[in-house]
């Protein structure tokens, strides 16, 4: 029975949350991001397929990989869609499957260093329905997708490391060249794969390793050559000059930050103050519980844990790191996060068994009522904010900080415009209406791309006469003193207002 559960259980889970992901997919909007995505995969496409120039001078093409664009630009091809609502929907829905397959990596990674299913099933669970992350699976192809690789790739590490077969030594491989290739901070597992042969061979000699460490460095070689274009003419120097680029390159894009806007300048505070705003707090709460446990192992495994948790935020604020909209670049760290609280768990498993000896089991039993307290509150807020849970602040965000529109960034890529715009486009039977968007970037037409043919061809924006003028709550404009027509509201905050003019 118990080896039944082992399997039905998360199957169930698994089912629901891939029904879900079908069901909610075409519910969101568009930002200006996944325009720039795209267009660097076509631009990989048309430089691999039809041999087209690839501008070298474009930094964003120069030391940005095209290791999942240019996968997506090609089932795009080969599919044949070429609307572009269709296009976006169709990068939502893939972007959301890789999440998902990401999640049953990360369910088996949990259980083989925790060795308990039931803590890896509940520590799936918190990522997956964590809100800001379960939005984001969906259209965030950057972020999302190198947290996503990250976990498959350590899973794979995990396994290679076990035995060294060729089997582990080629799928290994060819994750980290994915996750390199998705983004550079990948180079973290190049390091822990590095470390973990060197204390092989210390303990046990190379006989064994020579065969899958060949095996191993050709095919991620080659992997991490084939989706960088950049590093054809000299792959050394310029993979340096590349990591080197996105450490320190400074992006000069304004953030709405505890009430300033600030742009290069990041203080050291804007990381933990966006991690502590907006992660689930029960979660911060176990992951605190959880780091004695790994600042005192020596196993290879928690330490992994611990540098995947700590290494790329410390890097962040000691290089002064620019970074914009959340603390969205580090979600990869946050899968380490959730272990670490599962450790927490464990721990206090032990304590408690032994502080309270029978009383122990009933303790526990209350935590586990606590957890799923809490975390019923962020299942209801994934429901009851669909499909703007980019949008989520915890609950001691919304007690602590007053004013929450004013002092950090809602909807910073403009998901909710689309919708805006949908609703201007029932509200009034004109044929065409003339609208002005008003967000942190201003970019409109990206906004049309996500809607319908017969939408898009009724919005103008261009003309003397607005029929109805769209902006964040938080930016200044000529209405604010009249009422708005039409709201779109996220954890009972407004994060975009339509005007009727006129």
């Amino acid at each position: 029975m118990k080896q039944d559960l082992q399997t039905i259980v998360p199957a169930c889970f698994f089912a629901i949350l891939l029904l879900t992901g079908f069901s909610v997919y075409d519910d969101y909007g568009m930002g200006v991001d996944e325009l720039y995505n795209r267009d660097k995969g076509v631009a990989g496409y048309e430089y691999y397929v039809r041999r087209a120039e690839y501008d070298f001078d474009c930094a964003f093409r120069k030391y940005y990989p095209v290791g999942i664009e240019l996968p997506l630009v090609v089932i795009e091809r080969a599919i044949g869609v070429t609307d572009s609502r269709d296009i976006f929907l169709m990068r939502h829905l893939l972007v959301f499957l890789l999440h998902f397959t990401s999640l049953v990596f990360f369910f088996l990674l949990c259980r083989k260093l925790l060795t308990d299913w039931r803590l890896a099933l509940a520590g799936t669970v918190f990522l997956a329905l964590t809100p800001r992350i379960f939005a984001q699976a969906f259209y965030n192809s950057k972020d999302l997708s190198f947290m996503s690789m990250f976990i498959i790739a350590t899973y794979t590490l995990l396994m290679f490391r076990e035995g060294f077969d060729m089997k582990w030594a080629v799928a290994h491989a060819i994750a980290t060249g994915l996750l390199i290739d998705t983004r550079i901070m990948g180079v973290l597992v190049l390091a822990w794969t590095g470390l973990t042969l060197i204390m092989h061979a210390a303990r046990q000699g190379i006989a064994g390793l020579i065969k899958p460490f060949i095996t191993y460095s050709l095919i991620l070689a080659i992997i991490v050559l084939v989706f960088w274009p950049f590093l054809w003419s000299d792959p050394l120097s310029n993979f340096i000059e590349g990591f080197s680029y996105y450490s320190s390159h400074k992006w000069g894009i304004s953030n709405m930050f505890n009430g300033q806007i600030i742009r290069n300048d990041i203080p050291l505070s804007y990381v933990p103050v966006w991690m502590l705003l907006t992660i689930p707090s029960f979660i911060i709460i176990l992951f605190i519980l959880g780091l004695p446990s790994l600042l005192q192992a020596r196993s290879f495994d928690r330490l992994m844990v611990l540098s995947w948790a700590f290494t790329a935020p410390l890097t962040v604020m000691l290089l002064g790191s620019s970074l914009n909209y959340g603390w969205r670049h580090l979600y990869f760290i946050y899968p380490a996060m959730i272990v670490t609280g599962l450790y927490g768990l464990k721990s206090l498993e032990k304590v408690a068994s032994r502080i309270l000896k029978g009383r122990s089991k009933a303790f526990m039993s209350a935590v586990t009522l606590l957890i799923l307290f809490n975390l019923s509150l962020t299942t209801w807020s994934i429901i009851s904010d669909h499909p703007y849970q980019m949008a989520y602040f915890n609950i001691p965000a919304h007690l602590l900080v007053a004013d929450l529109p004013d002092k950090f960034e809602l909807d910073y890529w403009g998901m909710s415009v689309a919708d805006g715009l949908r609703w201007a486009l029932e509200d009034t039977d004109k044929p065409a209406i003339k609208v002005r968007i008003v967000t942190r970037r201003n970019f409109n037409q990206v906004d049309l791309k996500i809607l319908a043919p017969d939408e898009r061809s009724r919005i103008r924006f261009k003309g003397s006469k607005l029929d109805y003028f769209i902006t964040m709550s938080h930016k200044p404009h000529s209405y604010k003193d009249q009422k708005p027509a039409y709201e779109i509201r996220s954890g009972g905050l407004t994060i975009l207002k339509v005007y009727r003019i006129g």
